[in-house]
């Protein structure tokens, strides 16, 4: 238990200094006990924190490890309003998950999100476009076709206040 403790301290450290590379290694040589007690630990961290720099390495490091067991929790994370501003990083993690059966639930990111967060996503959709049903690619497109009716809506307005500003100029 004493070593477990050991551990985890040295895995909170790397995380401090941001060294992705470090804990991913440091976790690839764990027995599977030990490696299954860190990423649960890391799940826990990542799903706790407050701490925006601590939460992306935490991301990526799950991300790296394969650990499809972070899926949950990434997509709950993304979907958080309170998050919108710092998800690009989650969407990332993704990359090398077996994730194509929850995309839909996050592709509104890509008419509401901001920029990184809407790059993350797309090239997310391009790697995981095979691993997608055809079922959930027609509520990605009917969410997408949404989205694009509310921006047309809002650009239809800017374009009145455009209209009316240099009418009266």
């Amino acid at each position: 238990m004493e070593k477990m403790k050991e551990l985890w301290e040295q895995v909170k450290a790397l995380i401090d200094e941001n060294r992705i590379d470090c804990v991913v290694k440091l976790c690839e040589s764990l027995n599977i006990d030990m490696y299954d007690n860190i990423v649960n630990k890391l799940i826990m961290e990542l799903k706790s924190t407050l701490n925006v720099q601590h939460r992306n390495t935490i991301a990526i490091v799950l991300g790296d490890l394969k650990c499809n067991s972070a899926i949950k929790p990434l997509i709950e994370l993304i979907k958080n309003p309170q998050n919108k501003r710092c998800i690009g990083s989650l969407i990332y993690s993704l990359q090398e998950l077996d994730c194509g059966n929850v995309i839909k639930e996050i592709i509104p990111v890509l008419y509401k999100g901001n920029y990184e967060a809407r790059n993350m996503l797309y090239v997310l959709l391009e790697i995981k476009i095979k691993e997608i049903s055809e079922q959930d690619k027609r509520i990605c497109i009917d969410l997408l076709k949404k989205g694009k009716g509310e921006l047309e809506e809002i650009l239809e307005d800017v374009d009145s206040a455009l209209d009316i500003l240099h009418e009266n100029l």
